[in-house]
């Protein structure tokens, strides 16, 4: 799209975060919206009565870096990995199940 928007060919508006980028979109300041699941969580917050369509383009990955030398921390996330398996809260590709996920952006507070 940087280079689209180079050549002149479509106008690219970039945000500095999610906040902006639906506030944007929601304000009709932007026609389209490139972003990912937490977009849609904003723009329901924002507006639950917003009519748009939406499907999310985007996955953000979530990765935990571990110094491997102290044991005791490599052992606390191995355990935390099999309480959370065994509550049957993961999914087959061990993600968290939609609706723990969905109870989790309710209780998330929208900045200001």
């Amino acid at each position: 799209m940087d280079k689209m928007a180079e050549e002149k060919r479509l106008d690219l508006l970039k945000a500095p975060n999610i906040l902006s980028s639906v506030r944007m979109f929601l304000a009709n300041r932007a026609p389209l919206l490139w972003g990912g699941e937490d977009f849609e969580w904003y723009i329901r917050k924002i507006d639950a009565e917003a009519r748009y369509d939406f499907k999310p383009v985007v996955e953000l990955p979530v990765v935990i870096w571990i110094n491997k030398d102290k044991p005791r921390v490599l052992e606390r996330f191995n355990q935390a990995f099999r309480t959370i398996s065994e509550a049957k809260i993961l999914t087959d590709d061990f993600l968290l199940r939609p609706q723990i996920m969905k109870e989790r952006y309710l209780d998330a507070v929208l900045p200001r």
